[in-house]
């Protein structure tokens, strides 16, 4: 077996592995054969409702946010070319924290259920800013990663 195959397989395994064990633990704790049971659709299983209601939605969610994050990076190192890089160096996080900041300083009576809300339209905003900027002056991915780290510094402040 090759090793990329061998790394692929075992992070598999230790992925279901982690989250059949994010579904076991809790207040209530539910034993592992109870919650294969339970996602099998087995009838009888007294836990169902806090599997499928309360557990089952947060696991399928943090695995989401997991390969989003993981695929944002991904984007973001290609782009830039450079292994070490993340979304922060080209300032998408600081427009998501700026508009944020701005909702709740400038609108202090809106409800803080608009604050994700906000942030996305901040990092979307932030990210087409640059994305235009590189599309205009056609910049390499080193200026690129300056454009970004300048205009991070710039709603930092």
């Amino acid at each position: 077996m090759k090793k990329p195959l061998l790394l692929f397989f075992l992070l598999s395994l230790s992925l279901i592995g982690l989250s059949l064990w994010g579904l076991s633990v809790g207040t209530v704790v539910i034993p592992l054969s109870e919650v294969v049971g339970s996602l099998l659709q087995k009838e009888g299983a007294s836990s169902n409702y806090i599997l499928w209601q309360l557990r089952l939605p947060r696991v399928v969610l943090a695995l989401l946010v997991g390969a989003g994050m993981s695929i944002s990076g991904a984007i973001i190192q290609s782009i830039i070319r450079n292994p070490l890089a993340s979304p922060k160096i080209i300032g998408i996080n600081s427009g998501a924290g700026f508009a944020a900041c701005f909702l709740v300083i400038i609108f202090p009576q809106v409800s803080i259920e608009y604050l994700p809300l906000a942030a996305t339209l901040g990092g979307v905003i932030v990210a087409s800013l640059i994305y235009w900027v590189a599309q205009v002056r056609r910049v390499s991915p080193a200026h690129l990663a300056l454009i970004g780290i300048g205009v991070g510094f710039f709603f930092e402040a």
